[in-house]
């Protein structure tokens, strides 16, 4: 027989076994070896088949003998190792997982060895035959991903990728890598340089586009749409499908057709969701529909429906708890926001309040990124409770959940659901007998496992229980919400503003600007010459350029009268914000925290409140105040108040005075704060 013969009969006999035709394949190779005995692919293919029939021990045999007749081959090396790994034997598997690898320098063999050295937990010398592997052939994502996740040296690694990419310049694997090294260390410019590289050399990697996508939530919202839907576009599984939709609505509308295409995209994704039943490995959310809020929609409606798609996909304890039979009552407290914020500022009174209660034993539960560091605001509400107990984000919602468990709480409260993805999944489970949410966040959550909404009955109807899933609960009062101090005010002209003009600021966050609050703009700016519209700019985001675009499409003949102030300390809002001759309540969502600091500063608001709570805050402080001058029952009506009192100085004047001398009347009280630590002990007695 030729040698072509033999190695079309070698070639047959691996192909039927391959194929599963064990028996054709044995007789094969049982008479070429009888005609070949010092052929060492004989001898391999027959060690591959006695694996298959399950007969090791002549497996190994004649590994051994194929090596013994050429040591020098890779594959046999390979295949030996591999049978002694399943036997046991690391040790001698390793030495020929190396050997293997110094033969043949191959993605294949160095992925054996690296599997090898992390079995024997030698991650120094996995790392090593990564950076050998990737130096020759960069573009293998296991063996990035291992450096990643093993070497520990963040400025060597740093410095090693870069060597790299001088050599393999076009390596778009290198480029994302490197682009995760950046991040780490906090450098976003370069973070973001190799990360838009990465996909300019990759643009079909999904893996780099998520990390676009995450960057962006912080740092361009759009974006992080734009890269979610070109992901979803691309592979429309259920997964990038969630994905995108847990990022709509946007957080500003370049026009109403732009907001109207969005809730419709949002619906149509929901109810597609809402048909597919597919389960998801560890299904996370990254985001929350914080932004649905602020569109003048039905909130229960929506939140019931996006609970039924997630129930099945979080993580959630359902077991049900009893409350414990003696001993002082326990209460807990969770959420991302116990530092100096807006939800500190409302609630942190009742907090402090139940801090020292001698009947209760207070645990708080914040949530927190990377290392946890807390705020004076939060050291100042510890000083009396129990225990402080840190939810990392890094670890998974269920983890943080049996650590609410185990303190064997009787009453959860989460003073806000619907801000934070953490806190929202946490109220899947059933983590105390009783729990409730505050009005942080002023709309039902749509979560069956929260039994309460307590708020204060002075800022809802009678027919409010429709517009919650809860249980809602109002208790006379107001919050305990502490007048702020003030500081030594500078003049309009000392920060820039106009001495001659009449300034009606809309000082709220911009995804509170509704486009039906646009043509109350353009009708006041129209009669009144001297008005400007005074808006601030949100942090670094790029809201303030969408909001002017849509200005001068809507308005084009006043627009130029809108202005947009940078983003300020709390300070400097101060500072800024006594200046402004009336303030404009945004519409649908009424200001909290805004109208409580415009009338510590005897500033008037202008506000049109609707049936649900999240619009009827500054109704509430004018009821308690005594003073309805300025709220409104329609938008002709809201135009008509605010170019009153921007028009009127004497009025102004007026209203400021009767603000000033009742504005005792909504600051520092404790009415609520009591009635609600009765009911609580009530509800766990």
């Amino acid at each position: 027989m030729s040698v072509s013969e033999l190695q079309a009969r070698l070639k047959s006999a691996y192909a039927l076994l391959f194929s599963g035709q064990i028996a054709s394949a044995r007789q094969i190779l049982e008479a070429l070896q009888l005609e070949f005995p010092s052929e060492p692919d004989i001898w391999n293919g027959l060690g591959l088949l006695s694996e298959q029939i399950g007969e090791r021990a002549a497996a190994q045999a004649y590994y051994l003998e194929a090596l013994r007749l050429n040591p020098a081959e890779a594959e046999y090396h390979n295949n030996l190792a591999l049978l002694l790994e399943q036997q046991g034997d690391s040790l001698a598997a390793l030495m020929h997982f190396e050997r293997a690898f110094q033969l043949s320098f191959s993605a294949h063999s160095a992925y054996n060895l690296v599997k090898a050295f992390l079995r024997a937990e030698k991650q120094d010398e996995a790392c090593e035959v990564c950076r050998q592997l990737l130096m020759l052939e960069p573009e293998h994502l296991f063996f990035h991903q291992c450096l990643f996740e093993l070497w520990h040296d963040l400025s060597a690694q740093i410095l090693w990728y870069q060597q790299l990419l001088r050599r393999h310049t076009l390596s778009g694997q290198a480029c994302y890598f490197l682009a995760c090294l950046y991040e780490q260390e906090n450098q976003t410019q370069k973070f973001l340089y190799y990360l838009d590289l990465s996909l300019e050399l990759l643009p079909d990697w999904e893996l780099p586009r998520r990390q676009k996508m995450l960057a962006s939530l912080k740092l361009d919202y759009f974006e992080a749409q734009n890269q979610a839907r070109q992901i979803y576009t691309a592979k429309p599984s259920q997964g990038n499908r969630l994905m995108l939709f847990n990022l709509l609505p946007a957080p500003v509308f370049a026009s109403r057709q732009a907001q109207q295409t969005a809730l419709l995209e949002f619906e149509a994704l929901l109810d597609q969701a809402l048909q597919r039943s597919e389960p998801l490995q560890d299904f996370r959310l990254m985001s929350l529909h914080f932004y649905l809020a602020y569109q003048n929609l039905e909130d229960r409606v929506w939140n019931e429906r996006i609970y039924r798609l997630y129930q099945p996909l979080i993580p959630a304890l359902s077991q049900e708890l009893s409350l414990r039979s003696n001993g002082p009552r326990r209460i807990g407290i969770v959420s991302r926001f116990l530092y100096r914020h807006a939800v500190t500022f409302c609630f942190g009174g009742i907090f402090e309040e139940l801090a020292r209660h001698a009947e209760i034993e207070l645990f708080f539960f914040p949530i927190h990124e990377q290392t946890y560091q807390p705020d004076q605001t939060l050291l100042d509400f510890q000083g009396g409770a129990k225990q402080v107990i840190p939810l990392s984000l890094a670890q998974s919602v269920l983890q943080s959940a049996q650590q609410i468990r185990q303190t064997e709480l009787d009453l959860l409260i989460y003073p806000e659901i619907g801000m934070d993805p953490m806190a929202y999944m946490l109220a899947y489970s059933r983590l105390a007998p009783v729990q409730l949410m505050l009005a942080g966040h002023p709309l039902t959550s749509g979560i069956a496992s929260l039994d309460y909404f307590v708020t204060s009955q002075e800022l809802e109807l009678p027919s409010c229980q429709s517009h919650y899933s809860e249980q809602w609960v109002g208790l006379p009062g107001l919050i305990q919400y502490a007048r702020p101090a003030l500081p030594v005010f500078r003049s309009r002209s000392d920060l820039g503003l106009p001495e001659d003009q009449h300034l009606y600021f809309c000082p709220m966050t911009l995804f509170k600007i509704h486009p039906d609050l646009d043509l109350c703009f353009a009708e006041i700016l129209r009669r009144d010459p001297k008005a400007q519209i005074v808006l601030f700019r949100y942090l670094n985001t790029s809201w303030h350029e969408v909001l002017q675009r849509r200005f001068a499409h809507e308005m084009p003949d006043v627009a130029e009268r809108i202005q947009f102030l940078p983003f300020q300390s709390f300070e400097g809002f101060l500072q800024i914000l006594r200046h402004a001759d009336l303030v404009l309540d945004s519409l649908y969502f009424s200001g909290g925290n805004t109208s409580f600091l415009a009338f510590a500063l005897g500033v008037p608001v202008v506000t049109l409140p609707s049936a649900y709570l999240k619009a009827r805050s500054t109704l509430g402080l004018y009821q308690r105040m005594g003073l309805n001058q300025t709220v409104a029952n329609s938008r002709e009506d809201y135009i008509e108040k605010a170019l009153a009192l921007g028009t009127d100085p004497d009025w102004r004047k007026t209203f400021s005075q009767l603000i000033q001398a009742r504005s005792a009347l909504i600051f520092d009280q404790t009415e609520w704060n009591g009635a609600f630590q009765n009911w609580l002990l009530q509800m766990i007695a």
